[in-house]
């Protein structure tokens, strides 16, 4: 498996956080310890390597944990895949996002007013920048709601 640090892919945003942040989106989800938080998506979503050695992709855009594993093992992150890469980081919202004068602050996400799993329109009326942390917490007790 490898890991491609190089980017591949045209992101108009790149999210700044640090160990504070990545303590934080570990125990809002209940990640296990040993875990790593391997990158922050400029829509929020996380990806996570597990002790084991497989891979989480924490979607707070649909409220759904994925495991990954096969799709990173294969492509690599961010993936050498193209639709895959514009699946996961979601290029053409950061492009309209970028195009409007959209800024991404430190320890920020850009975070759906009301979520799309919740109805929410993918907008970018219904996209503002939250604190990564507010953003998190907020979609995991939704998704809690909802189970």
């Amino acid at each position: 498996m490898t890991i491609h640090f190089l980017r591949q892919i045209p992101l108009k945003y790149k999210v700044e956080y640090d160990s504070g942040v990545t303590d934080g989106i570990k125990a809002i989800w209940g990640i296990p310890e040993g875990a790593d938080v391997l990158e922050i998506t400029p829509m929020g979503d996380v990806f996570v390597r597990l002790p084991d050695n497989t891979f989480q992709l924490i979607s707070v855009t649909d409220g759904v944990i994925q495991d990954v594993t096969d799709d990173i093992n294969e492509y690599g992150l961010p993936p050498v895949d193209f639709a895959l890469g514009d699946e996961w980081y979601q290029l053409d919202a950061q492009a309209a996002l970028s195009e409007e004068g959209f800024t991404l602050p430190a320890k920020a996400c850009f975070g759906f007013r009301v979520p799309l799993f919740q109805g929410g329109e993918y907008s970018s009326a219904n996209i503002e920048a939250e604190d990564i942390l507010s953003y998190h917490t907020r979609v995991q007790a939704l998704v809690s709601d909802d189970a």
